[in-house]
């Protein structure tokens, strides 16, 4: 008698075993991420271009960094604006050191533009 005892004990445990193991990988299951879910998850973010401020220079002249300024498919030089609008086309009138004095329909003062040496990271339009 005592023996069948220990054996349905013993039974009993295994069967709660099971169920433990079984309950802990429904949950594993349920809680992970899929392969796709964790690659997507690795992704470094996606940083926009820096920006730069156009600023009003004297005789309604803008000044700009040089490394706003575009080559246009028309062959000019442009600034694009950082909000995504068209280029605009503009007309050198002075280098300086790093900033370039230039006119142009469409510049205003305090103009966002985008800084070009880092555009075509899969960013350039």
């Amino acid at each position: 008698m005592q023996r069948q005892g220990r054996v349905r004990r013993f039974g009993a445990g295994l069967l709660v075993a099971f169920v433990v193991s079984l309950a802990v990988v429904v949950v594993v299951l349920v809680v992970s991420t899929s392969p796709d879910e964790a690659r997507s998850a690795r992704r470094p973010p996606r940083l926009g271009s820096p920006t730069a401020t156009v600023v009003a220079e004297s005789a309604g002249d803008f000044a700009v960094p040089s490394l706003a300024l575009f080559d246009a498919p028309s062959g000019d030089r442009a600034v694009r604006p950082a909000d995504g609008g068209p280029d605009i086309p503009v007309t050198v009138v002075e280098e300086r050191d790093g900033t370039v004095v230039v006119s142009g329909d469409g510049l205003s003062d305090g103009l966002r533009v985008q800084l070009g040496a880092y555009v075509g990271l899969g960013q350039d339009r």
